[in-house]
C-alpha cells in the first residue's frame, strides 16, 4: 500500500531550527514552554529550546507528546486547516487536508507520543514506520512553527 501514497510534503519537513527570526507572537507562545522544559536543567537534566526541535534526531524526538495549546480554535476553510489562539487577531494556515494529514492531525491529543502517532499512521495508512514518522514529525513541527502546538513533556529530562 506504500505505493498508493507518493512522498508527502510533510515527510520532507526541513531539518533546521524552526524560527530564524522569531516574531513577538512566536516568542510569547514558546517562552513558557521553554521555561518549563528548562526547569529540570538545574537538576542536571537536558533542556530543549523549542526552535531546536527542528534539528533534533528522530530517536530523541520520538517520545515527545504534542499538545494543541489551550484556547486554540481550529478552523476549516475548504481543504485548508487554520489555527488561531484566542489572543491572536488572525488565524495561521496549518496545512492542506488529505487522508494522511487528517488522520495524523487527529492523533494529536496531548497524550500520544510522536512514536505512537507514527505507529497509528503506519498501521492505518499502510506506510513503513520511517515514512509515517517523517510525516508525523513534519506535522508536529508545522504546528509548532505555526504557534498552535508545543510539547506536553520533555522526555530528555530522564
Amino acid at each position: 500500500m506504500d505505493k498508493e501514497f507518493p512522498i508527502h510534503p510533510m515527510e520532507t519537513f526541513p531539518r533546521r531550527e524552526l524560527f530564524s527570526q522569531m516574531s513577538r507572537r512566536a516568542f510569547f507562545t514558546t517562552i513558557a514552554a521553554e521555561l518549563k522544559l528548562r526547569a529540570g536543567q538545574a537538576e542536571g537534566a537536558n533542556a530543549v529550546k523549542i526552535p531546536a526541535l527542528g534539528i533534533m534526531e528522530d530517536n530523541r524526538l520520538m517520545d515527545f507528546i504534542p499538545r494543541i495549546l489551550p484556547g486554540c480554535e481550529i478552523e476549516l476553510r475548504g481543504e485548508e486547516v487554520w489555527g488561531r489562539l484566542e489572543h491572536w487577531s488572525s488565524a495561521n494556515f496549518l496545512f492542506r487536508m488529505d487522508r494522511l494529514t487528517t488522520f495524523c492531525f487527529n492523533q494529536v491529543n496531548g497524550q500520544n507520543s510522536l512514536k505512537e502517532i507514527a505507529r497509528a499512521v503506519a498501521s492505518e495508512m499502510g506506510l513503513p514506520f520511517e515514512r509515517a514518522f517523517a510525516l508525523t514529525r513534519g506535522m508536529f513541527l508545522t504546528l509548532v512553527r505555526a504557534g498552535v502546538c508545543l510539547p506536553a513533556n520533555n522526555p530528555l529530562l530522564g
